[in-house]
C-alpha cells in the first residue's frame, strides 16, 4: 500500500479527504499530521510516507480550492502510475 501524509496546519486540522481518496483509491492510505511547530514531529510523521503533500494556496476561492485538491491528488496517480511526464509542472517532484 503507497502512503500519502498531508502535512496540514492547524486551521485545517479537520479538512475532509474525499476528493483525494476518491482519486487516489483504496490502494492509498491517506494520513494527516498536523503542523504546529514540532519539526521531530513532522520528521517522524513522513518518513516511512510514500508521498508528501503540504498544501498551500495563495488565493482563495471554493473553485480554485477544489481544483488544487483535484489537480495534487491526480498528479500523485499519474506519478504512481509511472507517467511522470503527464505531472503538471506546479508540483515539483524529483526522479531517481
Amino acid at each position: 500500500m503507497t502512503k500519502l501524509v498531508v502535512a496540514e496546519i492547524p486551521e485545517d486540522a479537520d479538512r475532509d479527504f474525499s476528493v483525494e481518496q476518491t482519486i487516489l483509491g483504496p490502494q492509498m492510505e491517506v494520513r494527516r499530521f498536523t503542523y504546529v511547530g514540532d519539526d521531530t514531529s513532522l520528521v517522524s510523521a513522513c518518513v516511512d510516507a510514500d508521498v508528501i503533500l503540504t498544501p498551500h494556496v495563495a488565493f482563495y476561492s471554493d473553485a480554485s480550492i477544489l481544483e488544487s485538491r483535484t489537480v495534487s491528488a491526480n498528479n500523485i496517480r499519474i506519478f504512481l502510475d509511472g507517467n511522470h511526464a503527464a505531472v503538471r509542472q506546479y508540483v515539483h517532484h524529483a526522479i531517481n
